[in-house]
């Protein structure tokens, strides 16, 4: 997280549906206040551009990217506002017009802007507003995707003052089990702030080790380097630690990040001699030891959101929890007792994952495709006790439309199953495995929620399954109503470590997660956030993290973007209106770009890096590859390119086409990403006609 005082412009992509208008002339504003700042209000899209004769009363749906420039400071907290505004006629100005609130979507839940994480916030406002908003770093997406990928090996001799065999106190290694220090190494990447503060930025540590070390390939986004410049000086260093966790440094090399990356292109890498440190008087640990390095590169991985543009769908499976341990429904202890005034925990559960998902599918609005099951009771339509039946009492066919269709079903099966004393919960898991591999593209990638008390008697081989649920576009959400006990054993599920399948085998990526319903529930309630909004908003950012990084370990690239004009479809494409390219969005076309080459304008269109393009609707790999040689081109631009901007570019010379290995990527080994410092301001890089 950066500091407070770091402030950056803020992207938003919202996505409006079913907006009840009074007129056709009325105009959609957006308030967004910032927590600890002035209120910020803005009119970015007159209902004049999309309504088409709605009639008096009349819905409207529209999705617009917007741009907001101010700053703001990354741990502040947003509240958004929608509201719609009326025009007495379409001739009345902005200036002059009386504002008539028709519908006000007041969001009381705040979230917290993690800085480099792109995370999306489905919110349902009153009056039938609905509006996703999608929230990515200040660079945008494309820097991103950047990430470093360095490995190396070191060779370290090691000997005392008596010039004992070295090679056999190697194998003692006395010289780091005497009484101050541990066997335990540390090696970092780091670059010193213009403060002289000394920041890492890549590491890794080992607890046995050899003369010579192999370490482990390590990973970190451009964006979370700060002060980042392929100039500026790397420090790589070994470290000691000791029993308290101090540590001694016992060499050290400084080198460019320019000089290592060109490592790449050496036949067996490059050594590089360390320096050997004096850490105490009369203890010299290191008087000989080198690194080599085996690599160091920048890729181009993927983001959640390239896969949503592409056509990627995420899907939901919902599996409710009928035993006995939800107790008699008649009863108001019951978790499923049925009121019409109050929802029971049930209720808000599947509300909120509705909520979650709908935003993502590429259906319209007014339908819920959702795949409902049940487990743990015998439903009348079976007449036998079962751990998975469909909630529509079709078996062939439990895909429920509708939300109203959803809670008929639902009511109907709570009145009329006989409770089972335990739950099984492998059958709904095989069966959703089931589903998805019944693809025969994994386009869609499924979210199943299970609303349980947590009263399971299958442990073992529930925990088969999700280690092989780990292969497929497959996320899996235990959502606990139930006591301790229950959630002890939901988190045991949830625990990657303790997920070992009968063979021996791990899971091969994170895509289990467990949240207990009371608690959340009680933490949003302190926070005066929206409860059916809350698990949403809690889960988004980890599952489109899981979504992501199931395609990037299948090395799937994301297809390219569907053009929004004559596919609709759902919210997130119309993102392809816009493309981030180094830190900015450009929109184009590639037959405007085509024309414009051939022509050999003296000018190029309004090509902005600054706002949004005005020469076409989709960009696609073809457009970015047209348009970075127009951008590049001196003749189109006076002022030369700074040394930062430059920088920046010249990012281009060090990608490299990601392979098979690169691919091992899983939730675990994925440094958190952060925001860039103020080096790389090329915000005001503009070119225009």
């Amino acid at each position: 997280m950066l500091s407070h005082h770091s402030t950056h412009p803020l992207s938003l992509n919202i996505s409006l549906s079913e907006i009840r208008v009074r007129n056709e002339y009325s105009l959609i504003s957006c308030v967004i206040f910032v927590k600890h700042s002035t209120t910020h209000e803005f009119n970015f899209l007159s209902a004049t551009d999309f309504v088409e004769n709605p009639g008096i009363g009349g819905f409207v749906t529209f999705h617009q990217d917007i741009r907001v420039e101010w700053l703001i400071d990354w741990d502040q907290q947003i509240r958004i506002e929608l509201r719609t505004l009326e025009l007495t006629n379409e001739y009345v100005t902005t200036e002059t017009q009386e504002p008539l609130l028709v519908a006000c979507a007041e969001f009381p839940l705040t979230c917290t802007l993690v800085a480099g994480k792109e995370f999306c916030i489905p919110l349902e406002g009153a009056d039938g507003i609905q509006c996703s908003v999608l929230h990515m770093n200040t660079r945008d997406l494309e820097e991103n995707k950047l990430t470093l990928i360095f490995k190396c090996s070191t060779e370290v001799s090691i000997e005392n003052k008596s010039k004992r065999d070295l090679f056999s106190k190697l194998l003692r290694k006395e010289e780091f089990r005497d009484n101050k220090h541990t066997n335990k190494l540390h090696l970092d990447l780091a670059t010193k702030y213009r403060t002289g503060v000394m920041q890492p930025f890549l590491s890794s540590e080992l607890r046995d080790f050899s003369e010579v070390i192999e370490w482990d390939k390590m990973y970190v986004s451009v964006s979370s380097i700060k002060e980042f410049n392929l100039d500026n000086k790397v420090w790589i260093r070994l470290w000691q630690r000791d029993e308290q966790e101090y540590s001694h440094k016992i060499f050290q090399t400084c080198e460019t990040l320019r000089a290592i990356l060109t490592c790449e292109h050496e036949t067996n890498g490059r050594r590089i001699e360390l320096k050997s440190i004096q850490t105490e008087k009369g203890h010299q640990y290191i008087n000989s030891s080198s690194i080599d390095i085996h690599e160091c590169r920048i890729v181009k991985f993927p983001t959640a959101v390239d896969y949503l543009l592409g056509g990627h769908e995420i899907s939901l499976t919902l599996a409710i929890d009928f035993t006995v341990s939800n107790g008699n429904y008649t009863l108001s202890s019951s978790y499923h007792h049925l009121t019409p005034s109050d929802d029971n925990l049930y209720v808000e559960c599947i509300k909120s994952v509705i909520n979650f998902t709908q935003k993502f599918s590429n259906n319209s609005h007014s339908n819920l495709p959702i795949i409902a099951y049940g487990f743990g009771a015998a439903p009348v339509h079976l007449g036998q006790i079962s751990q998975c039946f469909a909630l529509n009492q079709e078996e062939r066919n439990p895909t429920i439309l509708s939300s109203d269709k959803l809670w008929y079903h639902y009511t109907n099966i709570v009145k009329n199953t006989e409770p089972a004393r335990l739950a099984s919960l492998r059958h709904v898991i095989h069966k959703c495995l089931h589903d998805v591999m019944a693809q025969e593209r994994y386009i869609q990638y499924r979210v199943c929620y299970v609303l349980t008390t947590g009263n399971i008697c299958d442990m073992l081989e529930v925990k088969e399954l999700l280690v092989e649920s780990a292969k497929y576009p497959l996320s899996i959400v235990f959502i606990g109503v139930g006591d301790q006990k229950g959630s002890e054993k939901l988190e045991e599920l949830t625990n990657t470590d303790k997920l070992i399948s009968s063979n021996g085998s791990k899971t091969v990526r994170s895509n289990i997660l467990y949240r207990n319903w009371k608690s959340l529930k009680f933490e949003t309630l302190n926070k005066g956030q929206n409860i059916l909004s809350a698990i949403s908003l809690n889960l988004t950012s980890i599952l489109l993290e899981q979504f992501r990084d199931y395609y990037r370990l299948m090395n799937l690239e994301p297809p390219r973007p569907i053009d929004t004009r004559s596919s609709p479809g759902a919210p997130y494409r119309s993102l392809t209106k816009q493309t981030s390219l180094y830190g900015h969005y450009v929109s184009a076309n590639v037959s405007d770009i085509k024309v414009f080459q051939e022509a050999q304008l003296q000018q190029p269109p309004n090509i902005s890096l600054k706002n949004e393009c005005s020469i076409g609707h989709v960009a696609t790999p073809e457009s970015i590859s047209l348009i970075k040689p127009i951008i590049l081109g001196s003749e189109l631009t006076s002022t030369p390119l700074s040394p930062q901007q430059t920088t920046l570019l010249e990012y281009s010379s060090y990608l490299t086409p990601l392979t098979d290995e690169d691919n091992d990527l899983s939730h675990s080994s994925i440094t958190p990403l952060l925001a860039h410092e103020d080096s790389l301001k090329i915000h005001n890089l503009n070119i225009d006609d």
